[in-house]
């Protein structure tokens, strides 16, 4: 299965081929409502949320974490809601950066200090990460497509 992310739209395509024919079809897409940065939601093909992402803020200043949770939430269900988040996103911002290709930590549910359950590396530069579980396996992968020989992409398209 190809699976292609469009930058400019935000959208993740499922790509086949019949007889020639070449068929793209919607599977994910992101959409931000509210306009703000800070509170996006993903949807599937069909427009149903599947997780709002929301970034964290403490004391009232914006944080380095995300918080993901499942289906759509608005800030009034996340403030008042017991309801917890399914994973926190972690910005990787330290000082000394000993693992520079680190770019997020992924925990299960609250952030916590005891560790993390998947990592994310790559380069913001190429475009392109890796996300990587406990074990150091790679489960997911986002690179730019390659365009053939004498082949020039309009859009900027990446794999996942």
């Amino acid at each position: 299965m190809l699976l292609f992310l469009k930058s400019t739209s935000r959208t993740v395509h499922h790509c086949h081929e019949e007889e020639g024919v070449q068929y793209k079809n919607l599977v994910y897409r992101v959409d931000n409502y509210t306009g703000r940065p800070d509170h996006t939601l993903l949807m599937d093909g069909l427009g149903n949320p599947i997780f709002t992402v929301c970034r964290r803020k403490k004391l009232g200043l914006v944080d380095n974490c995300w918080q993901v949770y499942e289906g759509e939430m608005d800030n009034n269900d996340i403030n008042s809601s017991s309801k917890k988040p399914m994973f926190c996103v972690r910005k990787n911002t330290s000082i000394i950066r000993t693992k520079p290709s680190v770019l997020a930590y992924v925990s299960g549910g609250i952030l916590s200090e005891r560790g993390h359950t998947y990592t994310i590396e790559g380069s913001y530069v190429h475009r392109s990460c890796k996300i990587l579980d406990e074990t150091k396996r790679v489960v997911a992968e986002i690179k730019k497509k390659e365009a053939l020989p004498g082949v020039y992409l309009l859009d900027q398209k990446c794999l996942i």
